[in-house]
């Protein structure tokens, strides 16, 4: 994707939800090709591992932020949130009057 792409900026806009934060740090990752693994281990914690270095967060602290201040790398890849939603989708659904 990067490779047809040269020169193009992306935005993650996945959800709030702990598989959105998780999709935005593969997704930042596999954009720069850099292989990551997230494994969901118990008590409500993730361990990422990057560049032959596990990391440890709580999934309530876990962001792309966070990931990137642990790790000392930027991906320099924004990931963008709706204020008061989960997801954009929902944001776009309760404006318009929609309830699902």
């Amino acid at each position: 994707l990067s490779q047809n792409l040269t020169g193009k900026t992306f935005a993650l806009v996945f959800a709030r939800d702990v598989l959105g934060r998780v999709a935005d740090l593969k997704i930042a990752a596999g954009l720069r090709r850099m292989p990551v693994a997230v494994y969901f281990e118990r008590e409500e914690m993730l361990r990422v591992v990057f560049r032959s270095t596990s990391y440890l967060f709580r999934q309530a602290d876990f962001s792309l932020n966070a990931f990137e201040r642990a790790a000392g790398y930027r991906f320099n890849i924004p990931a963008r949130k709706p204020r008061g939603f989960n997801s954009f989708f929902d944001q776009l659904n309760a404006n318009a009057g929609f309830t699902f």
